[in-house]
């Protein structure tokens, strides 16, 4: 249930934006009533029971925010996880080249030496 009160007004829509976007049960059907001798709800009642919404409404979009920000965080581990394992294959592939490199040297500088001797 969410209720408001009338502000002045003598009356309200009933739609979302009366209730500050409260929506209690999205997608259902809802029913509006007035109060008007106030028999049900005084106005501290009104009150907490708005405050009560919007701070549902604000912990549903917390709640939405954070699975998003953990969904892109996940992300980024699993890319940065790609780019080390592919800067090590590199490294280790540079790694084996210059090795090669340095015994091919070696290899030239041995049949050099041999040659002059």
């Amino acid at each position: 249930m969410a209720i408001t009160g009338t502000k002045g007004k003598k009356s309200v829509a009933c739609e979302s934006g009366t209730f500050d976007g409260a929506d209690p049960a999205p997608d259902a059907d809802k029913i509006c009533f007035c109060d008007a001798q106030k028999k049900y709800f005084e106005k501290s009642m009104v009150k907490a029971t708005r405050s009560f919404w919007k701070s549902k409404t604000l912990q549903v979009s917390a709640e939405s925010e954070l699975k998003r920000s953990a969904a892109h965080a996940s992300e980024v581990v699993k890319v940065t996880k790609e780019k080390e394992d592919a800067a090590k294959e590199t490294t280790t592939s540079t790694g084996v080249e210059n090795e090669k490199a340095i015994a091919d040297i070696q290899s030239a500088k041995t049949c050099a030496i041999e040659s002059i001797e």
